[in-house]
């Protein structure tokens, strides 16, 4: 159970990196 949870967790933690990232692109884009 507890194997479960940290692997939802991490997963959460990639898609949020994986957001963050592509809105960071995003800014620069808007800066370019």
């Amino acid at each position: 159970m507890k194997n479960t949870l940290q692997v939802a967790y991490v997963k959460n933690e990639i898609r949020i990196a994986l957001l963050q990232q592509r809105s960071f692109y995003f800014l620069i884009d808007g800066i370019d």
